[in-house]
């Protein structure tokens, strides 16, 4: 039911061998899924990764299902309130692509008391005209995850977050099982000292 996005990640994605072992960036890491048939690209920074599970059965529906994790530099100098992480993430959600028309976002904060930092939650839909690669379709994303303040920096989130994206006339892509291991994914999130 998955199909590779080439905008997901430049690099070339290859198989996961060893499911459920921890896939890291910098200064975080979350846990490879548990099915299998995952594929995986790692930035040559380590600044971010995507996961995507190829189907070719559905190849002909042009959609795609990818999970993405990355380290940003926030753009304001410090995210250190829940308030001011929030506008961060809208912003930079605000301004992803001249491509896309936001629908619809919903944005709600959340302490991860464990880890000792200010998450917040994504929710949005956007409708994206003019893709290169898909001859003039309307096609419709859904974005569902997690931003997160690193613990040790004023200045640094990771965003984890899972994206479905298909033409806006086909049904969704994704049903419970795949939702359920995409939020595992999401929840895995660990933080580890930034070098």
């Amino acid at each position: 039911m998955l199909l590779l996005s080439r905008a997901a990640c430049s690099q070339t994605f290859y198989p996961i061998t060893v499911p459920e072992t921890p896939i890291y960036g910098t200064g975080f890491k979350v846990s490879s899924p548990a099915s299998p048939g995952w594929m995986l690209a790692i930035d040559r920074s380590s600044e971010a990764f995507a996961l995507a599970r190829p189907d070719p059965d559905q190849a002909d529906r042009r959609g795609s299902i990818i999970v993405i994790a990355a380290r940003i530099k926030a753009k304001k100098a410090n995210i250190e309130t829940p308030e001011a992480l929030q506008a961060e993430v809208e912003q930079t959600i605000r301004a992803s692509s001249s491509r896309h028309t936001l629908v619809s976002l919903t944005l709600e904060q959340e302490r991860d008391a464990e880890q000792g930092t200010d998450c917040i939650r994504i929710s949005s839909t956007s409708e994206e005209r003019n893709n290169p690669g898909r001859g003039g379709e309307v096609l419709l994303m859904s974005i569902s995850g997690k931003a997160c303040r690193h613990p040790s920096s004023t200045a640094y989130y990771v965003q984890v977050t899972y994206s479905e994206r298909r033409p806006i006339k086909d049904p969704p892509l994704m049903d419970d099982n795949l939702r359920r291991e995409c939020q595992g994914i999401i929840d895995s999130l660990k933080f580890m000292p930034i070098q």
